[in-house]
């Protein structure tokens, strides 16, 4: 009995003894000598390292991506060596199932699924956005491994991006996951390059950066891969005009603007005007293509909203120039189109913000009533009739002013949207409303067309303060976001008569937009606005020195 107690109190000792001094898992991987002490050693603490702990089982450990941890070995060379090469490989697969690497797994599995892509392409093409599918190019496997190019995930962001989809309106939605497969190669492309930024700016602030490296590795790929593409259809002549190849050149417009935009965006958009020309004019290419209509919405989208951010004196006029107002104003209106799926502009607001450009630009060239150019026929094939109602003049901007005042966002809404959705329509058409008054008055005020008056500063006060109140209910929907941008960039060039508070509000906007929208076009917005906010000049063109497209 003496014996076996003895024997029962020191298997507790040794047991503890042994297991005081076994090493933690970092200590034995570095082969260093551990102190063993109990939660984390000392030499892992004074080193900063997490320590891993004394588990049965050695933990999983996160490694940089693109490091390779394992290699298969080579074959050997020699027929005679078979069963040596079969007992070294399999041995050498037994190691890699233990590799924590996340990177050289999804490299592995790529390289698994890219053999068998050949089998099948649309079957795969309804599951990957791949280089192979696409281009027939493998993209670098680092760049595949943290990119995601199944259709669902990237269907699912252009929802996200539409406020249409918020608004309950299921007859604009985009059925890409449908169509995928038969639009043509650089469009297919371009729907790549489009994802891949999306993902790039959405990227953790704490990322390593050659995450980020890789990415803009990636977007770099698929830009080339693109321009490459659309080079040799615009050197063909039987491709350079066709509708293919001018919704290559809008899109690629659209996504160097996403990726890093600047003014680079006129000489895509110079062109297209060459291209349109070839075809006879936009409102040609409307009739003759009705498959391209959301395409030439979105052409003159971009040149209406490019031209409130530009200088007076550099106004584009190609496509809304004042003799295609008929044509504008069935174009946006067409049918049951209450809202275009690329803007949620009021149609009403959207014409007259056409006029004010126009007006801008008389104004800045100095022409008087008597004086008014004859519209030049490049842009339209066949041109509307000019009438004096029709051409902004000198006496037209306090009745621009007041065609914005008048202008009732409750009867809007209720006649766009149905009752569900109608308050969110009151919010849209309220927003746009205000940005189009603070527009109208700020920049004609600039060219001396309406005066700094005292009821003039109450109603620019008035429309800023409910401005900045909607924005701010607004963008707490991730699907407004975009569709509120322009909106958001007029308040910002408002706000340099407002107070500090409203400027680091916008300012603090436009930083977070970044991820929600997948672009780095709030930043440069962003430093437009603080390096016009500093300046001490209060003039519109002072803020938009230079030709700014400010649409997403």
């Amino acid at each position: 009995m003496t014996q076996l107690a003895e024997e029962t109190a020191t298997t507790p000792a040794t047991a503890q003894a042994e297991q005081a001094r076994r090493h933690c898992w970092e200590c034995l991987r570095r082969r260093l000598v551990c102190d063993s002490v109990r939660p984390i050693c000392n030499r892992c603490r004074t080193n900063g390292i997490v320590c891993p702990g004394y588990g049965e089982q050695q933990p999983l450990r996160w490694v940089k991506p693109g490091r390779v941890t394992a290699r298969n070995r080579r074959r050997a060379r020699a027929g005679d060596a078979q069963g040596t090469t079969t007992r070294a490989g399999k041995k050498v697969s037994e190691e890699t199932d233990d590799v924590t690497d996340v990177i050289h797994v999804k490299t592995a599995a790529h390289r698994t699924t890219s053999t068998s892509r050949d089998v099948s392409n649309d079957d795969e093409l309804q599951s990957k956005f791949s280089a192979m599918t696409l281009f027939s190019i493998m993209q670098p496997k680092l760049v595949d491994s943290i990119m995601r190019y199944d259709i669902a995930y990237n269907v699912e962001m252009y929802e996200r991006c539409s406020p249409l989809t918020i608004l309950q309106e299921s007859r604009f939605k985009l059925p890409l996951s449908k169509i995928a497969r038969y639009l043509p190669t650089a469009i297919r492309g371009l729907f790549v390059l489009f994802a891949i930024s999306y993902q790039m700016h959405k990227l953790p602030r704490d990322a390593e950066e050659n995450v980020r490296l890789q990415a803009r590795s990636a977007v770099a790929f698929w830009a080339c891969q693109v321009i490459r593409t659309l080079n040799k259809d615009i050197a063909e002549e039987s491709t350079r005009a066709t509708d293919n190849t001018l919704t290559g050149v809008l899109m690629l417009l659209l996504a160097d603007q996403q990726v890093q935009p600047s003014t680079r965006w006129r000489f895509h958009y110079s062109g297209l005007l060459q291209m349109a020309r070839l075809r006879g004019g936009i409102e040609k290419i409307w009739h003759e293509s009705p498959h391209m209509h959301n395409g030439v919405l979105t052409w003159i989208l971009g040149e209406v909203f490019a031209n409130t951010t530009t200088p007076s004196h550099e106004q584009l006029i190609e496509l809304t120039h004042p003799k295609n107002l008929d044509f504008l104003q069935k174009a946006w209106g067409d049918g049951n189109l209450h809202a275009y799926v690329g803007s949620i502009c009021p149609s009403e607001l959207f014409i007259n913000i056409i006029r004010i450009n126009h007006l801008r630009a008389l104004a800045t060239c100095g022409i008087t009533t008597s004086s008014i150019p004859t519209a030049s026929s490049s842009s339209s094939s066949s041109p509307s009739s000019i009438f004096e109602d029709d051409l902004p003049v000198y006496t037209d901007a306090q009745t621009l002013l007041d065609r914005l005042l008048d202008f009732s966002p409750q009867s809007w809404a209720e006649a766009t949207g149905s009752p569900s959705t109608k308050d969110k329509w009151l919010l849209v058409a309220r927003v746009h409303q205000s940005a189009a008054v603070l527009f109208c008055i700020l920049s004609l005020q600039h060219v001396l067309l309406l005066p700094d008056s005292i009821e003039l500063s109450r109603i620019i006060r008035t429309h800023y303060d409910q401005l900045l109140l909607d924005l701010k209910e607004g963008y707490q929907y991730v699907n407004f976001k975009n569709c509120f941008f322009w909106p958001l960039v007029v308040a910002g060039a408002a706000a340099v008569r407002g107070t500090t508070f409203e400027r680091a509000f916008i300012a603090d906007t436009m930083s977070d937009s970044v991820k929600d929208m997948g672009s780095s076009m709030p930043l440069l917005a962003r430093k437009v606005l603080m390096t016009f906010w500093g300046s001490g000049k209060t003039g519109w063109d002072n803020c938009f020195d230079k030709p700014y497209l400010f649409v997403m």
